[in-house]
């Protein structure tokens, strides 16, 4: 059947999996007599399929997807997820999809992400379809974590807290909303809040499988510290968006106003350490470190797992492993 273009799907399938398959499984594939790849190939055929197929076309784009990814190809997976998009507009999640490769690009353009995840709502919204209610409220979560990835969690609590609200006794939406909105809650200095909403889940879903995560998120921050961590912010954002000097500024300001504390030397570190200026990054990272502060909880362990990588970087392998496990 040469029309039938479906059947390369599988074919192309194959064709890249052959090829990027670890040595010691390509011996073995030899050994059975099973046929070489190729990626390209391989890749142009789901292509294809994702033009013109019937039965696979819509897995096509995600297949693609999940390989232009594996070989870092980013502009390669917009591509693609556009075409999802385009052939699929009644698919809510290829504009979602979308969004999220602007966000994860290098630099990532949260404004454009964010201008998507706000049309395909307003889509969603004019839906006359029974499970809109799911769609919105999954593409909200979706905005919230992205205002979040975007080192805007007040944005993501002002979409967040109505929809834990609205997503009560439903385990599957409250659960995941539970774990967003402490996050935020915890990095805006609402720590009591996120407290609460903890205890919640656990008399609720005492035998929840990830409960424990759960704790660990809501004990990462108390609230003294989480409004440091919020205060952060503008500092973090500069330094995201390749602004060194007014970082720079902005965080000495932050140590004047909260003198030697740990959460503001490791937004330090990490932007030395981005930036490869390993003596300044561990300078600031044996500050942040010093006396085993409790809170933030996450500051010893990814400060000298970080000190670590540096010794590493610098040619000190010897160090690495004694400073990264000393506590």
């Amino acid at each position: 059947y040469p029309d039938f273009v479906d059947t390369l799907f599988w074919i192309g399938t194959y064709e890249y999996a052959a090829d990027v398959l670890p040595g010691h499984i390509k011996f073995f594939k030899t050994l059975m007599f099973l046929p070489g790849g190729d990626r390209e190939k391989g890749m142009a055929m789901l292509e294809e399929v994702a033009d013109h197929g019937i039965l696979d076309r819509f897995s096509a784009h995600f297949v693609l997807g999940v390989f232009y990814e594996q070989q870092d190809r980013p502009d390669d997976r917009r591509r693609i997820v556009k075409k999802l998009d385009q052939h699929y507009p009644d698919f809510p999640w290829a504009g979602i999809m979308l969004a999220w490769s602007y966000a994860e690009a290098d630099p990532p353009d949260f404004e454009r992400a964010i201008a998507l995840h706000e049309e395909e709502l307003a889509r969603i919204a004019a839906r006359d379809a029974a499970d809109r209610a799911e769609l919105r409220v999954g593409a909200q979560i979706s905005l919230a974590r992205l205002h979040q990835v975007a080192l805007d969690h007040r944005a993501a609590v002002t979409i967040l807290e109505p929809i834990y609200a609205e997503v009560r006794d439903d385990e599957d939406e409250e659960i995941p909303t539970a774990f967003a909105l402490v996050r935020s809650l915890n990095r805006t200095g609402r720590h009591d809040e996120a407290v609460e909403v903890l205890r919640r889940i656990e008399e609720r879903y005492p035998d929840y499988e990830y409960l424990e995560a759960l704790r660990v998120e809501t004990g990462l921050l108390d609230g003294p510290t989480g409004l440091v961590y919020e205060a952060a912010l503008p500092a973090r954002v500069l330094a995201r968006d390749g602004k060194k000097k007014e970082a720079e500024a902005a965080f000495r300001a932050l140590l004047q106003r909260y003198p030697n504390h740990p959460e503001i030397h490791l937004r330090m570190a990490e932007m030395y350490f981005d930036e490869k200026s390993y003596p300044r990054a561990e300078a600031h990272l044996l500050k942040a470190v010093e006396g085993d502060p409790a809170m933030p909880a996450y500051v010893v362990p990814y400060g000298r797992m970080q000190l670590g990588q540096i010794c590493d970087a610098t040619d000190r392998r010897r160090e690495a492993k004694a400073v990264s496990y000393t506590h």
